[in-house]
């Protein structure tokens, strides 16, 4: 169906706009999805400095817990800089490395998206693509796949 309707709320990540996070999800609205944005270029620029990693993995691990989310579809979405010269493999291994630093991922877990947060059903993407397909948002609404063959 390419007539998908969806209410979306961009919280920003700012560390003015975290301190309201809580406001939003445990009092203002009820949320199905939350895409949880990572940057993952902050990661490879700092080469995973303490300080990137504990102020994420404090956030993430909060948001994580809370029972306000526990029935939303938790997605962590790695974004990465494309005018980095990073291919597929490379991502992959970029994206576990930063999901382990996270400690999102069980160590030694050979399932692809194993979370510590067995209560609550969290994705890990690293691409629009995968992110829309997570979703099930149908890709040739942004342009991607399908050539238009007159079918609407």
């Amino acid at each position: 169906n390419l007539w998908q309707k969806y209410e979306i709320f961009d919280i920003g990540g700012s560390d003015v706009q975290r301190q309201f996070w809580r406001t939003y999800y445990s009092l203002m609205v009820k949320f199905d999805t939350v895409v949880y944005c990572i940057n993952a270029n902050d990661y490879l620029r700092t080469n995973f400095s303490n300080e990137v990693v504990n102020r994420e993995r404090q956030e993430l691990h909060k948001l994580l817990s809370s029972p306000e989310l526990r029935p939303a579809h938790f997605i962590c979405y790695l974004v990465f800089d494309e005018s980095l010269p990073l291919n597929f493999y490379d991502k992959e291994q970029k994206s576990r490395d930063i999901l382990l630093a996270l400690e999102l991922r069980m160590r030694g877990e050979s399932e692809k998206n194993r979370s510590k947060f067995p209560q609550q059903r969290v994705d890990f993407v690293a691409n629009y693509l995968e992110l829309l397909d997570v979703l099930d948002i149908d890709a040739r609404i942004h342009g991607f796949g399908v050539e238009d063959d007159g079918d609407v």
